[in-house]
């Protein structure tokens, strides 16, 4: 017997409420498992932000969590103001996410080398700290790969300005 495909189908892999999906495809009624997953989407905002604080150092910053949101930095150095969801299907675990320095002040991230990947299977933070009378930024974008090197861009965020200032009275 020839099994002729009729059309993919994308059904769930895991428990409902889950957001990985196998494909599949439909041959004369019948449904049988294609090899893979359907590839994570990333709408990540990434944008613009600026801190002060006063008589004390000053932060900011972005964070990816593992759960597909995205958060400010306070200027205490707290991931607590929601932005959105940068992970809009897929699992993190299969999103890789890699900063550019465009210019600004400082020449990296605090715990992050400009132009290296980073696994979203755990919460990526980017910060940076102006000491206490100081200032800080740093300019550029990110980008998000379905694979640790090579593989396939997901998404180019916009350049941006992430400022910190800590003023003293």
């Amino acid at each position: 017997m020839i099994f002729v495909p009729k059309k993919n189908i994308y059904f769930p892999q895991r428990k409902w409420g889950q957001k990985k999906f196998q494909r599949g495809i439909i041959c004369a009624g019948a449904i049988y498992a294609a090899e893979g997953s359907a590839s994570p989407e990333v709408d990540a905002t990434a944008g613009n932000d600026s801190n002060v604080n006063f008589n004390n150092p000053c932060a900011v910053g972005i964070e990816f969590n593992t759960s597909g949101s995205e958060y400010n930095c306070t200027n205490g150095g707290t991931f607590s103001t929601y932005i959105g969801e940068w992970l809009t299907s897929g699992d993190a675990e299969d999103v890789w996410v890699e900063f550019t320095r465009t210019s600004g002040t400082e020449s990296k991230w605090d715990l992050h080398n400009n132009g290296q990947r980073y696994q979203l299977s755990s919460t990526q933070s980017f910060e940076i700290w102006a000491s206490t009378g100081g200032a800080a930024n740093i300019v550029g974008y990110f980008k998000f790969y379905d694979a640790a090197s090579g593989g396939n861009t997901l998404q180019t965020t916009s350049s941006a300005t992430w400022s910190a200032r800590s003023e003293i009275f």
